[in-house]
């Protein structure tokens, strides 16, 4: 056996190891430019919030203020992200750097959940293996490269839930309440998905039935009446915020209920997901239950947690099978939930074969040493750089030095572009629109917009209003630049 330090040096080793590894991966694109569509699009929206464009309740990514309101989702998210913009002065690394931050966060809820669960003769800094089988899901590292709003929102449903458990396990009305808000946030981060924390408490009684049920199920509907009580305000107090709410609650939540958004390309899509990004978690899974006794296990304090943590990750992925509309991202605030399972159940077996690790500590830390070193040079010398979307990016900025700030222009393609339109808006300060910029045709025909991107070889129906600027044209590879005729 190992005695108590060397175990703690060994584990804090392999932590110190994997937090290496995982600022290495975020730092390989973090001062780079592109993303996924709706990070740009969220950025842009957060970007014209913190330049006083609109308002709280009128998001809007081009600044177009007759097509280009967002009722997409919740707000909270974008307004936090706009905070970040204006700390961050626009800079665009900001999505990422808001998006790491979260992680943060996260990182010290899923630290907190592991404390409470841990089996107590393990050292805290065991976390490692949570962050090994989080590392090992893909969609993890993706997501929090760029912004996507569910990185905001699992943070709020990982301290959600260790309230619930915190509630649970010393009995405390209190901790509710913090638990129902932090899943009030979630919701007003990305709507209903944001609820299922809510299920945490009878999940934990359902497996350790340490409190009773009728308490239980009180504490539940006090969260349910305190979650409808801040939407009934909400609502009543502001006919911006209600509007807001309301349009959301028509087109996009229930288009993506009836089918009218985007469909996955099965509609057992995310269950399909959720087996292959944590298919690693799963094996890991399978074999340890079959090394080890079942029936011995299941019984003990340690088995319960691993059932507890898998019913979790299923009720914060389940309930998605009701739209058709699944995306694997909308994964990543129950995967924390799988590696903390897997990592549950395997620790106790790893850690009888933790003792042939030789004791090497210091010169393992030292070696560490160059890789950070080379981690922040490679994530210096990428600065700037376009990892997605190259071409478009070149040209945004090449026309951002042409063209005067905050240019307002129409951009017509044989699809509309709304990531161009996007880019423009988020690293060029150009705002564009696939319509027009003035409320009807007629008001459009009376006073045109003075600049006109096409994409190459596409003839806009409202050229004949516009005569080419040549002077850029050998520089644009896939739009023309058009100036209105004097």
């Amino acid at each position: 056996m190992l005695s108590i330090s060397k175990n703690n040096t060994i584990h804090h080793l392999l932590l110190t190891i994997l937090s290496v590894v995982l600022i290495s991966f975020l730092g390989y694109d973090l001062w780079t430019r592109g993303a996924f569509v709706d990070s740009v699009f969220y950025g842009a929206i957060a970007q014209n919030l913190a330049e006083d464009y609109g308002g709280y309740w009128t998001l809007s990514a081009t600044q177009n203020p007759y097509f280009g309101s967002f009722y997409g989702h919740p707000p909270l998210g974008i307004w936090l992200l706009s905070f970040a913009m204006q700390l961050f002065d626009g800079h665009f690394g900001t999505e990422r750097l808001f998006s790491i931050f979260n992680l943060i966060l996260l990182w010290v809820g899923i630290y907190k959940i592991w404390s409470l669960s841990r089996p107590q003769h393990i050292p805290k800094a065991s976390i490692w293996l949570v962050v090994l089988f989080w590392l090992v899901m893909p969609i993890n590292i993706w997501s929090y490269s760029q912004y996507m709003l569910e990185n905001t929102m699992a943070v709020f449903i990982i301290w959600a839930i260790y309230w619930f458990i915190k509630a649970v396990q010393k009995d405390s009305f209190i901790a509710i309440g913090v638990a129902t808000l932090f899943t009030i946030l979630a919701t007003f981060t990305k709507g209903p998905v944001g609820l299922f924390p809510l299920i945490c408490p009878l999940i934990h009684w359902f497996v350790f039935r340490k409190l009773s049920l009728l308490k239980i199920v009180t504490w539940e509907l006090c969260s349910v009446l305190g979650i409808i009580l801040f939407y009934s305000i909400l609502y009543s107090s502001s006919t911006a915020a209600a509007e807001y709410m309301t349009i959301y609650w028509d087109k996009q939540l229930m288009g993506s209920l009836n089918g009218s958004n985007n469909l996955a390309s099965h509609r057992f899509y995310i269950l399909e997901m959720l087996f292959l990004e944590g298919i690693v978690s799963w094996a890991s899974l399978i074999f340890c239950l079959l090394w080890s006794k079942p029936k011995i296990f299941a019984l003990s304090t340690n088995g319960k947690w691993v059932f507890c943590f898998i019913l979790v990750t299923l009720a914060g992925s389940l309930p998605m099978l009701v739209s058709p509309k699944q995306m694997k991202f909308y994964l990543i605030p129950a995967l924390p939930f799988l590696a903390l399972a897997a990592a549950q159940m395997v620790l106790p077996l790893l850690q009888q074969r933790l003792s042939h690790i030789k004791k090497h500590s210091s010169s393992l830390y030292y070696s560490l040493i160059p890789l950070l070193i080379s981690s922040f040079s490679l994530s210096i010398s990428r600065y700037g750089l376009a990892t997605r979307d190259s071409i478009k990016i070149k040209e945004v900025l090449y026309l951002s030095n042409i063209l005067p700030p905050n240019t307002k222009g129409i951009l017509h393609s044989p699809q509309v572009d709304y990531i161009a339109e996007c880019y423009f808006a988020r690293y060029g300060a150009i705002y564009l629109n696939n319509h027009s910029w003035q409320p009807t045709t007629a008001a459009e025909e009376a006073d045109r917009t003075y600049y006109l991107l096409v994409e190459k070889n596409y003839r806009s129906p409202i050229e004949p209003y516009y005569i080419k600027n040549d002077s850029v044209s050998n520089q644009l590879e896939v739009w023309n630049l058009f100036e209105l005729k004097k």
